[in-house]
């Protein structure tokens, strides 16, 4: 299994940090993890020509701080250039099943964000404006919440496959991705901030996207033009929706985790922009909990195009973990919206006029299957789940 880390650690520094000579890199990483985390910074003082330093936390509290250094002399290093910034989190460290009341999480803040389900802050100055990303670790956790009959070994087979590691060049592969999906933004941007409808057997909803909201998803670019990814897999892109514009029904397409509880046949009704009434064969208490914990946890605000024919969607069959949530199949967005969609506002007076209502929490709900069609001011984006360009 070495290999399969070693192809990861490279991917992570060429395809998903993209780094060079002179950045300042930066890994957090949990005692589980710290020995990526090594071969991780090895890799990339060797391409930085600089010290990186490994930071060890235990509980989010800071336990120990490692220098990795490049094997070249001191007159030989850069001067110092671009911070640059990477997570390591540990799949394991996540809550897939709980036996706990999801009732006694509501107005608990703390004990939500293990799910998973804080969203982002709307303070645009927050916005980091380094190369930075979050690397997720296999645990066979993971594996048993998603696979049947999983031994041990089946987690590293998920990473392999979910990070095309082995693909003949995994760094090419989302190179392209990100160029697909730069494609896939320019194409919905230019029908228009405009009328969104969503279909398929259990789903009509019409809903309009945000005034000066972009779509995100693939490479984040800098302001001084640099891109890297801040998380992979990445096979979605996603914009803001008008918060009190969205009118209909939607259903949950596949099964989803939410506060330690399996959510199945969830169905919402949705008026104004706000979930009025909703339903679940199993999991009802945890979405009651969820829209509980906060006023404005019920408001649809954004959406996610994504393929339902892609790897990510035949693997991630079932919404485990929020990190892989969007990237399955289209979603609706309830709750906090994503501030990477508001990159053409930098001053906060710029949102007063929007009105966008903030929240909390976050949830993100699978709702494409192969008879979705999705289209932006009439024009077909989606037709049988799959872009059509």
């Amino acid at each position: 299994m070495d290999a399969i880390f070693d192809l990861y650690a490279q991917l992570v520094c060429n395809g998903q940090l993209k780094l060079r000579v002179a950045d300042v890199l930066s890994i957090n990483t949990e005692e589980s993890t710290y020995d990526f985390a090594l071969l991780l910074a090895r890799k990339a003082c060797n391409i930085t020509k600089l010290t990186v330093n490994i930071v060890v936390t235990k509980n989010g509290k800071v336990t120990e701080e490692v220098p990795m250094e490049p094997e070249i002399l001191d007159f030989q290093k850069p001067n110092p250039g671009t911070p640059v910034m990477c997570r390591i989190m540990d799949l394991s460290d996540y809550t897939y099943y709980t036996l706990d009341d999801p009732h006694d999480l509501e107005k608990n803040l703390v004990e939500i964000n293990k799910y998973g389900n804080l969203s982002e802050p709307l303070v645009l100055d927050r916005r980091i404006s380094v190369p930075w990303c979050t690397v997720a670790f296999p645990s066979l956790t993971f594996a048993q919440a998603l696979l049947k009959d999983v031994e041990q070994g089946d987690q590293h087979r998920l990473l392999e496959v979910l990070m095309r590691l082995d693909q003949e060049d995994p760094e090419v592969y989302w190179e392209n991705q990100a160029h697909l999906l730069s494609y896939r933004k320019k194409l919905v941007a230019s029908m228009g901030d405009g009328i969104i409808t969503l279909d398929n057997s259990k789903t009509n909803l019409v809903t309009k996207i945000l005034n000066k909201a972009n779509w995100a998803g693939g490479h984040c670019k800098l302001r001084n033009n640099r891109t890297f990814y801040h998380k992979l897999p990445s096979q979605n892109i996603h914009t803001t929706l008008d918060n009190k514009a969205s009118d209909g029904t939607f259903a949950a397409s596949r099964d989803f985790h939410l506060f330690g509880k399996v959510v199945r046949n969830a169905s919402f009704n949705v008026e104004n922009g706000r979930v009025i009434s909703f339903s679940a064969s199993e999991g009802y208490d945890a979405l009651n909990a969820y829209f509980a914990s906060d006023e404005n946890a019920n408001i649809v605000s954004g959406i996610a195009l994504s393929d339902v024919d892609t790897v990510e969607s035949q693997y991630l069959s079932t919404n485990i973990h929020p990190f892989f949530s969007m990237e399955n199949t289209t979603s609706i967005i309830l709750g906090g919206i994503n501030i990477d969609t508001l990159e053409s506002i930098f001053d906060d007076k710029e949102l007063e006029p929007l009105n966008i209502e903030e929240s909390l929490v976050q949830l993100i709900v699978p709702v494409g299957d192969s008879n979705t069609r999705v289209t932006i001011n009439g024009q077909v984006v989606i037709d049988e789940g799959i872009f059509v360009n």
